[in-house]
């Protein structure tokens, strides 16, 4: 039984598994330690011990990274890190947004060792082998509309919307096949679970047009997937038989 598998279990509420994911970073804990902000995003080590510290306070999982800019600039786009100010934190920024079509950005094929890939991949190995079985590893990565909002100026994608439906929906699809590379990898390295970040896209007038993100199967990943009866019977005869659906 994985690490995940027992929060599941353990943290259930009635007929939904939950379990709390813990914290991204606790501030007071990167200054006791004499981390800084703008390392812990961008240093291997320093990004494990931070991720570690959510172990001392007592969660039970932990996430990494800790921002949503890595997909953007894994596809060009420039990504400014900030020192602290005053001693708060200051999350970095994509400094451009020069894409407006699917024909600007190419997905690399060795994106394992572009921008923070090295870094972020050395990092989840470094909590596994610290942490044991002591807690689950999750990814923190943007849904395809959160990342398109980083990359495509907000004013000109919105127009296109409206004018040009086709043109973001060939962006969007080319994003989600990004993040799912994205994906493949932490699964690869480590991960457990992974939490996305999405921006409803009907609040946006972008109803229809957010592709779904097809599901990954690498190995060790585990998958939440609901079934329901017709005219809610019972879907297994036996804890057997649901378990030979599980093996499958």
């Amino acid at each position: 039984m994985t690490k995940l598998i027992e929060l599941v279990d353990r943290y259930r509420q009635g007929p939904y598994p939950v379990f709390a994911a813990g914290p991204f970073l606790y501030i007071a804990s990167l200054c006791a330690k004499n981390l800084r902000f703008a390392r812990v995003l961008t240093g291997a080590e320093e990004m494990a011990e931070a991720a570690l510290l959510n172990l001392n306070l007592g969660f039970e999982s932990t996430l990494v990274p800790f921002d949503m800019n890595v997909e953007a600039e894994l596809i060009g786009c420039r990504v400014n890190y900030h020192e602290e100010v005053d001693g708060v934190p200051v999350y970095p920024t994509v400094g451009d947004s020069w894409i407006e079509t699917s024909d600007d950005f190419h997905l690399p094929a060795n994106l394992i060792e572009i921008g923070r890939m090295p870094a972020i991949t050395a990092a989840m190995k470094t909590i596994k082998q610290k942490a044991g079985r002591r807690a689950a590893l999750g990814a923190f990565i943007p849904g395809p509309f959160t990342l398109a909002g980083q990359v495509l100026d907000p004013d000109r994608m919105f127009v296109s919307v409206l004018k040009k439906p086709d043109s973001i929906r060939d962006v969007l699809a080319k994003l989600a096949e990004l993040i799912a590379r994205v994906r493949r990898v932490y699964g690869v390295t480590g991960m457990s679970h992974y939490l996305i970040n999405f921006i409803p896209c009907m609040a946006f007038g972008m109803h229809g047009l957010m592709p779904r993100l097809a599901r990954l199967d690498p190995p060790g990943i585990l998958h939440h997937v609901i079934i329901r009866g017709i005219e809610r019977k019972n879907i297994f005869r036996d804890t057997t038989d649901k378990q030979n659906l599980v093996d499958r």
